[in-house]
């Protein structure tokens, strides 16, 4: 150091590797160079990859632990953070701080001007000038949240309501006996299309529940953990845990009837898309992209991340004893804008998939089939009175519509209407005589009889088509 003119001292010219990063001031002293601004590449890609792993590496398991904290009341997460901890590791605070660490710079401040911000319009106006800290809410949140949707769908399989399973025998005749309540019904749709469009309304509202229960988990275990890390004890009370498990409750709730309103405005939903991919879940209404994306920002921001994130924060104040009202609106805003972010990545990546999607393998053979094409013809020729008939369902065999696996053939399914059908059509031997299925609780071959409502027309039975 060496003393300056007014009896202070200037630093003296560092050397070696400091003296790159410093410059001599006007006056004799020297400061810092400014650092320069970090590379797009590495805002924009890799500190999203960043987040995608501090979610998978430590959100993940802060999951787990935290669900398992629940009949433990604590004790698992304190475990497992003392051997994290022995072995030189440290908690998840600590990899949590490491994961920021190596953020960019920029990254960082956006954060620390978000987290500071005091407010429910000041924070939305502040996240909105620093969008890389909303980023990163939304980067984080995938690896856990696909993690608990799968694992959901997974158990649902199990229990033998499998996302993916073939139309319940219960549901087809449903969907027959009252078409128009199928989602996407049109008139003049054939049975085989009320059956495809029964079938993906099955699928999507299993995707539906296994979306909002997965997230409602993973919800209950992350911030069950997150609070017993600040007990001074780093245990839990019973009504600490009863609290958190409420409100992961709560939030699954929120997420399917988020899900379901989704999937009558005809969008994607970001947790429905993360349980059941690309099987049956999205759309065939042509909507616009735009008019998607508005929809799903009011959708998953305002009706679902929105009241999600305030409860949640009202449940962990009153877990530590904190104001009820601390952060809560602050909290509302990052969650409806993590959500309209999520929203519309769900709406451009669904878009995406609906052209990836492939197609029914059992309809695409019957577009090509003469008879399938000539029963078409005929019934569209019948008048419109003779079409109104009350289906019988006579369930046999063991095929499906699933697009997975293999049935065991049986009679299949043949619309035979009242009224005038110029004989003789032989309706069997359509397609295979295995069909595709997904197993037992696949659609069995289904012989349709309709009976007419004018007792004198004639009534046409006992034929079937084998899928």
């Amino acid at each position: 150091m060496e003393q300056d003119p007014f009896g202070g001292y200037f630093d003296k010219k560092p050397s070696g590797l400091l003296s790159s990063k410093t410059e001599e001031d006007p006056f004799g002293g020297y400061f810092d160079k400014p650092t320069p601004p970090s590379s797009i590449l590495r805002r924009g890609i890799v500190d999203p990859l960043v987040g995608l792993a501090q979610g998978a590496i430590v959100g993940i398991p802060e999951t787990v632990v935290g669900l398992a904290d629940i009949p433990t009341m604590g004790y698992a997460g304190k475990g497992v953070e003392a051997v994290t901890k022995g072995l030189g590791i440290g908690g998840f605070k600590e990899a949590n701080a490491a994961f920021t660490s190596m953020l960019s710079p920029e990254t960082q401040e956006a954060q620390r001007k978000v987290s500071e911000a005091k407010g429910f319009i000041p924070t939305v106006a502040t996240a909105v000038q620093n969008p890389s800290a909303i980023a990163q809410v939304v980067a984080q949140s995938i690896p856990s949240m696909l993690a608990g949707t799968r694992l959901t769908a997974l158990g649902m399989k199990a229990a033998g309501f499998g996302i993916k399973a073939g139309l319940t025998k219960a549901n087809a005749a449903k969907a027959l006996a009252n078409p128009e309540a199928v989602v996407g019904y049109k008139a003049g749709d054939t049975a085989l299309q009320v059956l495809e469009k029964a079938e993906r309304a099955q699928v999507l509202g299993r995707a539906v529940v296994a979306g909002g229960v997965g997230e409602g988990l993973v919800t209950a275990g992350q911030n069950i953990e997150q609070v017993r890390q600040q007990t001074p004890d780093e245990l839990l009370t019973p009504g600490q845990t009863a609290l958190g498990v409420a409100s992961g409750a709560l939030t699954g709730l929120i997420g399917v009837m988020g899900g379901k309103l989704a999937a009558k405005l005809d969008i994607f939903d970001f947790n429905t898309l993360l349980a059941g991919g690309r099987s049956g879940v999205v759309g065939e209404t042509e909507k616009g992209i735009f008019k998607k994306i508005l929809y799903g920002a009011v959708q998953e921001g305002m009706l679902e991340e929105l009241p999600q994130s305030m409860q949640e924060q009202i449940a962990q104040n009153l877990s530590l004893g904190k104001p009820i009202d601390d952060q809560v609106l602050e909290q509302g805003a990052i969650g409806m804008l993590a959500g309209f972010a999520q929203s519309t990545g769900a709406q451009v990546g669904g878009n995406i998939l609906g052209k990836l999607k492939p197609p029914n393998p059992i309809v695409e053979q019957l577009k090509t089939d003469p008879v399938a094409r000539e029963i078409d013809k005929q019934m569209g020729e019948l008048p419109e009175e003779s079409k109104a008939v009350t289906p019988d369902f006579n369930f046999e065999g063991g095929i499906g519509l699933g697009p997975e696996g293999r049935g065991q053939g049986g009679e299949g399914f043949g619309p035979a209407r009242a009224g005038e059908i110029p004989p003789p059509v032989d309706l069997t031997g359509i397609g295979q005589t295995e069909g595709a299925g997904t197993g037992p609780e696949a659609l069995g071959g289904l012989g349709i009889g309709e009976k007419p409502k004018e007792p004198p027309t004639p009534k046409i039975t006992d034929r079937a088509m084998d899928l």
